[in-house]
């Protein structure tokens, strides 16, 4: 049977071509077919590393779509079953984790819609205590950094306003508190002679000497008695020629006498009217001198409004 040379030429030639063949000026073959090899599809034609598709991005090696975790660039990325780069929050296998808008899992210190978060250096988000650096602190079980009062185990701890955990002595709402080094906060007991109660304030605890308890006896006297002033009576206490009690007995009587100095100057101003018939300017003026009574203005203008 007698072939078609040129049928079979162009058969050739559609095969040659499927194969990554094509025509060339430069080579021809018996059959009068011109051809040259095709370039082989490049590697970098191949898929690899970032692709975004569908306005998400992928992850590929050697054309092949990853998942789950993978470090790009000394980073950490996230792609679920579908091989989507994650971003936001993420549990995985029970642990929460964050990724950056740009997918990046998050380490340290992140602060999120107004809330300090701390991430391990797996990505993991704290929860419960946890020493960073030279400081203790907490976080609750949705993993915000606790600050304030805090009730943990049974115990009470206080975290200042940067989270940390308070040790030792703290004044909080012009009340002591002591916490042991641990954190938890001291109730009724007596640390360096601090008197603790079970709602853990310190009372201070005052030695009272026998001079402290004379000069308060003093105190109470001069004024049921004679309703003296604050500071006359400091005065009539420590004076060379009146008591003779220390400085700190005085004070310490003035501290504690049970003396109300507004009622103790309208006393004495009813006296200057009753005995010495003084108007209220004068009484005033008597009452608020250095070298009369030393009550305070306040003091001295309850009692003339009350006369």
């Amino acid at each position: 049977m007698k072939i078609n040379k040129k049928i079979t030429s162009l058969t050739l030639a559609m095969v040659i071509s499927m194969l990554g063949y094509g025509y060339s000026n430069a080579d021809t073959n018996e059959v009068g077919v011109e051809y040259k090899q095709l370039p082989i599809r490049s590697e970098s034609e191949v898929k690899t590393k970032w692709v975004m598709e569908n306005g998400s991005w992928y992850y590929y090696i050697n054309g092949n779509k990853k998942t789950g975790w993978i470090e790009d660039s000394n980073k950490w990325f996230y792609l679920d079953q579908s091989g989507k780069m994650q971003t936001g929050w993420k549990q995985i296998n029970r642990a929460w984790y964050y990724l950056s808008e740009n997918g990046v899992m998050q380490t340290g210190w992140k602060q999120i819609q107004g809330n300090w978060y701390y991430f391990k250096t797996n990505g993991i988000m704290s929860t419960g205590w946890q020493e960073i650096g030279e400081y203790w602190y907490y976080f609750n079980l949705g993993g915000t950094m606790g600050t304030g009062w805090t009730q943990t185990g049974g115990n009470w701890y206080y975290l200042n306003n940067s989270g940390s955990m308070t040790t030792g002595w703290m004044k909080i709402s012009n009340k002591w508190y002591y916490f042991y080094n641990g954190g938890t906060m001291a109730t009724n007991t007596t640390i360096n002679g601090w008197r603790i109660d079970s709602s853990g304030v310190g009372t201070k605890v005052e030695i009272v000497t026998a001079e402290y308890k004379s000069a308060l006896k003093k105190a109470k006297m001069y004024s049921d008695i004679m309703a003296m002033s604050k500071l006359g009576l400091y005065d009539q206490l420590t004076s060379e020629y009146g008591e003779e009690f220390s400085p700190e007995a005085a004070q310490y009587a003035i501290d504690n006498v049970k003396a109300n100095w507004k009622v103790n100057a309208l006393k004495k101003a009813k006296t200057y009217q009753e005995s010495m018939a003084m108007s209220p300017s004068a009484i005033y003026d008597q009452l608020t001198s250095e070298y009369g009574e030393q009550f305070s203005p306040e003091e001295a203008q309850y009692a003339v409004d009350n006369l």
